[in-house]
């Protein structure tokens, strides 16, 4: 792995804080390993390491299905519920990040975000590497 002088963990809550700040209705915000394991949380408490652990399930069945139908890359798979919505976003090498959403939610600007949350996830994965 790559030194950094950087805090990774606390990098990670930095730019999860940037999106609850700009997004209604954020309830969680999970980034987790290819374990399913939690690397940073927005909003820790005993449902982190769940909620992780189903991000890692919810992209793997998400990407064997698009595999199964013959589709291109999956990037991203949305879980909508009454009042709520689940959107797992792929960060490469494994890891996701898991974003719950309560309320009246605009996931046009979920969307937007989350194209440069992707980068910027990324990027700090990359330099963890």
């Amino acid at each position: 792995m790559k030194q950094s002088t950087r805090d990774p963990g606390l990098q990670f809550r930095r730019i999860l804080e940037k999106v609850a700040q700009s997004v209604d209705g954020v309830k969680s915000l999970v980034v987790g390993d290819p374990n399913g394991l939690p690397v940073a949380s927005l909003f820790p408490g005993p449902d982190t390491m769940t909620a992780s652990a189903m991000a890692t399930m919810i992209l793997s069945a998400g990407e064997k299905a698009s595999e199964d139908l013959s589709l291109p890359y999956l990037q991203d798979v949305l879980v909508e519920g009454n009042g709520w919505e689940l959107v797992v976003l792929s960060l490469g090498d494994g890891f996701t990040l898991l974003g719950l959403f309560v309320g009246d939610v605009n996931l046009g600007l979920v969307k937007f975000y989350a194209r440069g949350l992707r980068k910027a996830l990324k990027e700090l994965i990359d330099e963890m590497m």
